[in-house]
């Protein structure tokens, strides 16, 4: 068995790149493609929103009832409360954490030469939450984040290299 070892080609330094927001359900996530000069996507970059601001809101009014009152009872329902938005804030500190081990993996794949298809093909069809409606006519509904974003960028990256489209300059 012989093992092919491939160089690494990385990005210029300054580098063409091209953003696009996507939603599944009601999670928005911003994909970022790195280009090199001859159009071809080298790194990927996803980053989701952040947790509804009413819930932040509403975990900082809790705190502050919590503080304020002197009910133990009272106190005690706060602090389930707190932890219950807790768990939620690991959830998505997870999910943030995996999306971005995929962006660094399909960065490097790109960068070793390995096609976008090849890449999108391990992804598309992931089932995972959220999961819904994407607001996409090209797409209606995704089976998960990585479903979407890797379908869409096979659409994006048909040949492997950038198409313009009109509502997506290239920045």
């Amino acid at each position: 068995m012989v093992a092919v070892i491939y160089e690494r080609e990385r990005l210029p330094d300054t580098r063409k790149s091209v953003t696009k927001k996507l939603k599944v359900g009601k999670l928005k996530v911003w994909v970022t493609v790195g280009l090199y000069d001859d159009g071809r996507p080298g790194e990927l970059f996803l980053h989701i929103d952040r947790p509804p601001r009413n819930a932040s809101l509403v975990w900082e009014l809790l705190a502050e009832a919590r503080g304020k009152s002197t009910d133990a009872d009272w106190n005690e329902r706060v602090d389930r409360m707190l932890a219950n938005d807790s768990d939620e804030a690991d959830y998505w500190s997870t999910l943030r954490g995996l999306l971005e081990a995929v962006a660094i993996n399909t960065s490097m794949l790109l960068q070793l030469r390995q096609s976008i298809e090849a890449v999108a093909g391990k992804h598309i069809g992931t089932r995972f939450k959220p999961e819904g409606p994407t607001g996409d006519p090209a797409q209606p509904m995704a089976s998960s984040i990585l479903d979407l974003v890797f379908r869409w960028l096979v659409r994006r990256f048909p040949s492997g290299k950038a198409i313009e489209h009109p509502a997506e300059q290239v920045a």
